[in-house]
């Protein structure tokens, strides 16, 4: 099953955090690796495409590093599907503080 895979590579590799957008913030995920074949399945169940990542925070020896990512509601159902099938107590209590930061941001934000 690929949620139980997904939330293996997120354990393993993921991070979460709040990403802004003009003044306000939206939770996202995201695992970047050297292996493409490990991502390809996370990203079909995500409904995202791996993409290359040509920074030079991830350097892999033998190639490109590559990554999937998610964010707003998009992510939001990914975790609550991931917390399902063993996210660890770190990676939701991580996701907690995303999700609170992101709220804080929004009240803040002029209307």
């Amino acid at each position: 099953m690929l949620a139980c895979y997904s939330t293996g590579l997120f354990n393993g590799g993921g991070c979460s955090f709040s990403s802004k957008s003009g003044k306000k913030g939206y939770p996202r995920i995201e695992v970047a690796m050297c292996d493409r074949d490990a991502l390809e399945p996370v990203g079909r169940w995500w409904g995202v495409q791996v993409i290359s990542r040509n920074d030079k925070v991830k350097v892999c020896r033998d190639g490109p590093a590559y990554q999937i990512a998610a964010s707003g509601a998009r992510a939001e159902i990914i975790m609550s599907e991931m917390r399902k099938y063993g996210l660890s107590n770190r990676k939701v209590e991580q996701w907690r503080k995303v999700l609170r930061l992101c709220r804080e941001g929004a009240q803040t934000v002029p209307r």
